[in-house]
């Protein structure tokens, strides 16, 4: 019994001495999913007693973007592993529009762009049924992103003026779900190819919205401006009244935004150790 556990424990030893130690790398573009609308592109022309107007919402998904990500895991058998990877987003850009234009009067221009940017931290659980099958990555995904975007305005009733607006939504954890299934290729030694299609399902629920600058005819006014019309606090419960602190930042009912994406990635794989568990 006693040479029995001494064996067994044995193999537990070399077996975790043996274990799969990797890295690696990888770069890839995502897809927007589950996407939300985020605006509208909006055209309206008055001429006289005549009207015309389009609308056509902007739908997105801010996880959409250029990505790059790096990890490393622990496989305990041939089959089973833990992940944790840290991957950097560069969104999409996303753009609406308004212009308004009155026939013999003047006209009205508001362009707004918007991009994410942030770093998500990504533990996952690694199932690698065989060699020659493809892989399976699940787990969460946590991050603390932001939403930079700019606002630009030109009117030419009385006389033309341009301006611009730099904000940001920020603050606040974003937490969502992630899976990807892969295959590798042998390279050279203890280095592979990767290829994989990962797909996140995750909402951010920004803490505020904050002006980061402001400009008027080359002129930056930012310091101009109340605190009120310059931060904006994000809360599941807003009531008003009827007088207004505009020294204080206002406040705004939580909103919701789409970070689901579909991302294709390719990458390297670099391994230490080989396994022997079964």
């Amino acid at each position: 019994m006693k040479i029995k556990l001494a064996m067994l424990g044995f193999c537990l030893v070399t077996g975790a001495v043996q274990a799969q130690i990797y890295f690696r790398a990888g770069i890839g573009y995502a897809l927007p999913a589950a996407q939300e609308n985020i605006g509208n592109n909006e055209s309206e022309v008055v001429n006289g007693n005549n009207y015309y107007a389009t609308v056509e919402p902007v739908k997105a998904s801010y996880g959409a973007g250029i990505n790059f990500s790096v990890g490393s895991g622990y496989k305990f058998t041939k089959v089973i592993g833990a992940d944790l990877g840290i991957t950097y987003l560069s969104g999409k850009t996303y753009k609406t529009q308004y212009d308004y234009n009155e026939v013999g009067f003047g006209s009205e221009k508001l362009d707004t762009e918007s991009k994410s940017t942030g770093v998500f931290f990504t533990p996952a659980i690694l199932i690698t049924p065989d060699d020659k099958l493809p892989y399976v990555r699940m787990g969460v995904v946590m991050g603390m992103p932001k939403i930079k975007g700019t606002d630009s305005y030109f009117v030419n009733f009385d006389g033309d003026v341009q301006a611009s607006s730099d904000w940001e939504q920020r603050k606040n954890m974003a937490f969502g779900f992630q899976g990807a299934i892969g295959m590798q290729w042998s390279l050279v030694g203890s280095v592979k190819l990767f290829t994989e299609v990962n797909f996140t399902t995750m909402t951010y629920y920004p803490g505020e919205k904050v002006s980061t600058s402001y400009v008027v005819n080359g002129q930056n006014r930012l310091d101009e401006i109340e605190q009120y019309f310059k931060k904006t606090i994000y809360k599941d419960k807003v009531e008003y009244g009827t007088s207004i602190n505009f020294e204080e930042p206002s406040e705004e009912a939580q909103v919701s935004i789409p970070f689901s994406s579909l991302s294709f990635q390719v990458g390297i794989v670099y391994t230490l150790g080989g396994i022997q568990l079964e």
